[in-house]
């Protein structure tokens, strides 16, 4: 295993959290992976949680692997919704789906499957275990339906979501982000922000339907979201193209005082079953 100098890190020190959404292969897809790792390198994330992952199916372009690669961290990639799309105006077949990436040790990692439409495809939700300097942290990423109208299946997808969540007793703190596809008030968040037994600190930008959330348990000191700020918006003189069709939102998380209860890893199977 490689030597990762993030792994002795102090875990009570704060931690730099971004979600975005990578467009799939929008645009000129190749000149924009260049974009993305450098507008990232700039900010040096600790955990990036990665919504509408373009991967081909012969495992030619991948854009979680690729920022992996040019960020040095690890990469965890669930494919998802495969179809037919258009790369540099040529059909391949691919996939759209989650990563996360992190400068700590990835423990273990899965896929869970959200409620869905049928006009809608593919929805699921990914839970990666995180070793953060001796202790665990649970990362969840989502991106919930987009459809007009659903506004009774994003209430689904993030109910389904809560009650995984409620489930998973490894963990006293667990970081939950991605594309909700819902504004500030909408009551499909309510769920999440009185999920029974956490306290619940979140981070959003202004407009925009990213979020992120900090859920501790009661009776450990809770996970605090601060700075909350979009990412990644800048024009890139060079193509005249930005990194994704909208910009990325990043905070950070401070971890507080974790608990290793000498759990191997988290109930994930228990979960999802």
């Amino acid at each position: 295993m490689l030597y990762n100098p993030y792994d002795k890190r102090d875990a009570s020190a704060p931690l730099a959290a971004t979600s975005f959404s990578t467009s799939s292969c929008d645009d000129d897809y190749r000149a924009r992976l260049g974009i993305m790792a450098r507008e990232l390198a700039l900010r040096s994330p600790d955990i990036l949680l990665l919504q509408d992952v373009f991967a081909t199916a012969d495992h030619r372009y991948n854009t979680a692997a690729y920022l992996a690669r040019h960020l040095h961290m690890h990469a965890s990639f669930h494919p998802a919704r495969p179809k037919t799309r258009h790369l540099d105006g040529r059909p391949i077949d691919s996939h759209c789906g989650l990563a996360v990436l992190s400068r700590h040790r990835i423990v273990a990692s899965m896929k869970i499957d959200l409620p869905r439409d049928m006009r809608d495809g593919e929805r699921i939700a990914q839970f990666v275990d995180l070793d953060v300097a001796g202790t665990r942290l649970l990362v969840v990423n989502v991106r919930v339906s987009h459809l007009a109208g659903a506004e009774a299946l994003r209430r689904h997808q993030i109910e389904r979501l809560a009650d995984l969540l409620a489930d998973a007793s490894d963990y006293d703190h667990i970081l939950v982000g991605g594309d909700f596809n819902t504004g500030p008030k909408d009551p499909a968040l309510t769920p999440l922000r009185d999920l029974d037994g956490f306290s619940v600190s979140e981070a959003a930008p202004g407009r925009g339907v990213d979020r992120l959330f900090g859920l501790s348990r009661y009776g450990v000191m809770p996970m605090g979201l601060s700075n909350a700020q979009p990412a990644l918006e800048r024009l890139d003189p060079a193509t005249n193209l930005f990194p994704g069709a909208r910009a990325a939102l990043s905070a950070d998380l401070a971890l507080g005082q974790m608990y290793d209860h000498g759990q191997q890893s988290l109930a994930l199977q228990t979960a999802a079953e």
